[in-house]
């Protein structure tokens, strides 16, 4: 029912969120405090989000079903692969087949008309070894997802998404399920430093 997910492989999933063997896992018992220390901070905010965007990692929608109740209930909640962890070797930062997926994400009305390809995802019968998205990937498409979101009308926009993202966008650590409030003007030297580091490593 509604607030459980089942988005894993139980074949291959043994409660060992540090194993890289483990397929898209769900949030720990340790996560899900650390969310609902979160939401006691957003619920002191008190902040409007009129959007919310959402990896569609099985953690990142389950840290969304956690806090819904708690976020304006005309807001409009897109999962996109743009702000998805990276993708790498280690079955934990691939997620499920996109035309499941989306029947997944049906229950929880989250829109998934901001999904791209179905080769962005990690097909369970197809295991490939080099299946990983270099550097210089990553950060193009979290340059793009700047962009787009500096320049949609929304003024205040919720994002749900995973450390690595978060490191990227901005220059201080974040904790787990911590909340940390971005403004336009620290997004945008954002996407000029992330162009500026690309041509430094060209040279």
């Amino acid at each position: 029912g509604k607030g459980t997910l089942e988005f894993i492989d139980g074949t291959k999933y043994k409660g060992d969120f540090n194993k890289c063997n483990v397929y898209d896992p769900k949030l720990t018992e340790k996560g899900i405090n650390q969310t609902k220390t979160t939401i006691e901070k957003m619920k002191k905010e008190n902040i409007i989000f009129e959007s919310i965007f959402v990896s569609p990692l099985s953690r990142t929608i389950q840290t969304y079903v956690l806090v819904k109740d708690y976020l304006n209930k005309n807001a409009k909640v897109y999962a996109t692969d743009f702000v998805r962890e990276v993708i790498s070797y280690c079955d934990k930062n691939k997620g499920m087949k996109l035309s499941l997926l989306k029947d997944k994400l049906k229950e929880y009305e989250i829109n998934t008309e901001y999904m791209t390809k179905e080769y962005w995802w990690y097909d369970l019968g197809k295991e490939k070894e080099n299946e990983y998205e270099e550097d210089i990937l990553f950060f193009l498409r979290l340059r793009l997802f700047i962009l787009w979101i500096i320049f949609r009308p929304e003024k205040n926009i919720l994002i749900i998404s995973h450390s690595l993202v978060f490191y990227a966008l901005q220059d201080n650590g974040i904790y787990n399920a911590d909340l940390m409030k971005m403004n336009n003007s620290i997004l945008l030297n954002k996407v000029l430093n992330l162009f500026q580091d690309n041509e430094n490593k060209k040279s």
